[in-house]
């Protein structure tokens, strides 16, 4: 969770510590290790909270628990529980909470990714889980996977699945204006206006060091944008030095950083000339086929006509006038105050200038 929201986060933060301990109360004895629901609650902790914030929740839950309160599986408490066979998975939570909130962010919230997340934060539980029951009981390999691991995987799967579906339902509920920016960006007509780094960069870096993103992970997503947007070789100039292509391509890296679901833009064609704006449409195709929904508004549409989906025609009150395929409103643009291509006036099926 973001830290602009404090209050938020320490609420969300309570929520998922009374919501391990009810997993940890609702257990099944099969041996040593019994078969619980606070792993899922654990894990769904690092997709809704975060790195950080999902750590400090495992660590709230550990400390209460430690303390006296019966918050461990069946019911139990104390320090002494970290010394038997369930010691190892304990401990565990706190790295695999980590490593869970860590790849949500680095991935994207989407159930695929969620999914992959949620597997590698079980797979670091069973890591710390497996050797420590071993120790504890002083077992060969195979027993301890036997009883620790190899019971559990079915489970498992099933828990992984049923928290990629929760996190996709509470998500929108759990939002803020930081992941309403996650999910929807936006590049300005004026890309000046939204370029506040002294580099290109620092200006690509802005949003995540916002969210406190770890350093490395910054660094690895500031330059495999700039990669992917053809920047890598501008990264320590000056944004004011850059042409009006570059600075339009940069403003959409500030975007895409956060990896955005969609991408929208205004009048993104505005003063480029005819180079320039063919790389534009090249990369915002790329974007678009990489997965992204692409939103644009403009007044001459000539430019991306072709690439377009889907046509919404607005009149001069704000109100819906037209929705449907661009190519089934070619021929009636100007009525609604839209300039005609030119490919349109003349009978061609593609600009010219795309050929």
């Amino acid at each position: 969770m973001p830290p602009a929201y404090p209050l938020r986060s320490i609420v969300y933060t309570a929520l998922f510590v009374a919501l391990i301990s009810v997993g940890a109360f609702i257990a099944i004895p099969i041996g040593p290790v019994p078969i619980v629901l606070q792993n899922m609650f654990v894990l769904l902790a690092g997709l809704i909270l975060g790195p950080a914030w999902g750590l400090t929740c495992v660590a709230v839950y550990l400390l209460v628990g430690l303390a006296g309160l019966p918050v461990f599986a069946g019911g139990t408490s104390g320090i002494g529980k970290l010394f038997g066979p369930t010691g190892g998975y304990l401990l565990g939570y706190l790295p695999a909470v980590f490593v869970t909130g860590t790849l949500s962010a680095w991935l994207g919230k989407r159930p695929g990714w969620d999914i992959l997340a949620l597997t590698a934060g079980s797979v670091v539980v069973y890591a710390a889980g497996v050797p420590w029951l071993k120790i504890a009981f002083a077992m060969s390999w195979g027993k301890a996977m036997a009883a620790g691991m190899l019971p559990f995987l079915v489970g498992d799967v099933i828990k992984i699945a049923a928290a990629a579906a929760i996190a996709g339902k509470i998500r929108p509920f759990a939002a803020d204006t930081v992941a309403a920016r996650k999910t929807v960006g936006m590049v300005f007509q004026d890309a000046d206006t939204q370029i506040v780094g002294d580099t290109v960069f620092d200006e690509v870096a802005f949003g995540p060091q916002n969210l406190k993103l770890p350093r490395s992970l910054i660094e690895k997503n500031v330059n495999r944008t700039l990669e992917h947007l053809c920047l890598a070789h501008l990264k320590d100039r000056h944004p004011a030095t850059l042409s009006g292509g570059e600075k339009r391509r940069l403003a959409i890296a500030g975007i895409l950083v956060m990896d955005p679901e969609i991408i929208v833009l205004d009048e993104p064609f505005a003063n480029l000339d005819y180079p320039s704006s063919k790389d534009l449409i090249n990369t915002i195709c790329r974007l678009n086929q990489d997965g992204r929904t692409i939103i644009m508004a403009a007044h001459e549409v000539e430019e991306v006509i072709v690439f377009a989906t889907r046509m919404i025609i607005m009149d001069s009150n704000g109100c819906l006038a037209k929705d449907g395929h661009p190519r089934d409103l070619l021929g009636h643009l100007e009525a609604h105050g839209i300039k005609e291509p030119c490919f349109s006036r003349m009978g061609y099926k593609a600009p010219p200038w795309q050929r």
